[in-house]
């Protein structure tokens, strides 16, 4: 893989500084490269009922039965059952575990969100989690937003080819304002 990101990604670990917002885009170029093995997941998350959309949070969590799933290594016992999975989200067990505690971490994530508490891992997880199990992601909106700082040009979904859009040219004319793409 090439490009600005991933020099960018070195050199900050290499300084030992966080970059966690160009790391995160980096990570979106990748798992949108997964478009096949994503559809996959999507169907193996569907089977395991994954709805579409957020769901509610506010399902009750069993701390017992979570402690018991740790200790039976559910991980563990994914790659017993297949020593090849792209990722343990392609376990049907371990998929259909993961659905049905989303709730709990969405809700964990949102209130440290709210609480101005860091939780980088969780975050990071459950981003990978919600970009890993879809077939279709939004990636032409980040390529949207590259073209606006860089002319990198992005795809559409509704026609084929390259655009560039003159962004801030956009927004003086509709009115905008600069703001509104800045």
């Amino acid at each position: 893989m090439k490009g600005t990101g991933k020099w960018t990604i070195q050199q900050a670990a290499e300084l030992l500084v966080a970059a966690l917002t160009i790391a995160a885009s980096l990570d979106c170029r990748y798992l949108s490269g997964l478009k096949e093995e994503r559809e996959e997941a999507a169907k193996v998350l569907k089977e395991a009922g994954l709805k579409d959309g957020v769901q509610n949070v506010g399902v009750h969590v069993d701390k017992k039965r979570l402690i018991d799933d740790v200790r039976q290594a559910l991980i563990k016992k994914a790659y017993q059952r297949n020593p090849n999975l792209a990722s343990l989200v392609m376990d049907p067990e371990f998929a259909r575990e993961m659905v049905q505690r989303q709730a709990a971490w969405r809700r964990v994530v949102g209130l440290a969100i709210s609480a101005g508490i860091s939780t980088p891992g969780m975050c990071a997880s459950l981003s990978y989690f919600d970009t890993y199990g879809r077939a279709r992601l939004p990636t032409n909106l980040v390529q949207a937003q590259r073209d606006l700082f860089g002319a990198h040009t992005y795809e559409r979904i509704d026609r084929p080819g390259s655009f560039h859009t003159e962004w801030t040219k956009l927004a003086r004319q509709t009115g905008a304002g600069v703001g509104a793409f800045n």
